[in-house]
């Protein structure tokens, strides 16, 4: 496992040869870098969708207004750069994040996507669940964080 390294000092941060469009950190903000592994899927049923969570990923957390800031490569490659959060709970024991994706593929088929993102404070466990609309299938990965900042 790739410990993921942030550079507060500009407004980008590097991960793993990824560059992040980021502003620089506000003191109300909470950044943590996590990674996840994928539970397996057959690639030929689920081969469109096994993709669909991210090995790594960033949610940078401003407690102040009460929002979340989602980066992975997939919201990347998508929108290319980071996307704004819900911040649905943050107590001293959990925080939980949901965010949407929505993509206009190649032959101009529509996918749209919901995430949610768990993180278990005390052990730094996460768990996210990828749905994509539409589709009866919910997608799991299990994985941890580390808050940097």
């Amino acid at each position: 496992m790739r410990v993921l390294t942030i550079i507060k000092a500009t407004a980008l941060a590097v991960i793993v040869g990824w560059v992040v469009p980021m502003a620089p950190a506000k003191a109300e903000e909470v950044t943590y870098e996590c990674v996840a592994q994928r539970r397996q899927y057959p690639s030929e049923v689920w081969g469109r969708f096994r993709n669909l969570i991210q090995p790594r990923m960033v949610f940078v957390v401003d407690q102040a207004a009460r929002t979340a800031t989602v980066w992975d490569p997939l919201i990347e490659q998508v929108y290319g750069g980071a996307v704004e959060g819900n911040l649905r709970e943050e107590s001293d024991r959990k925080l939980v994040v949901t965010w949407n994706i929505f993509s206009r593929g190649f032959n101009l088929a529509q996918a749209r996507m919901e995430f949610r993102a768990s993180l278990i404070k005390q052990s730094n466990k996460l768990i996210v669940t990828a749905v994509p609309i539409g589709y009866p299938e919910r997608f799991f990965a299990r994985g941890g964080c580390v808050q940097t900042s």
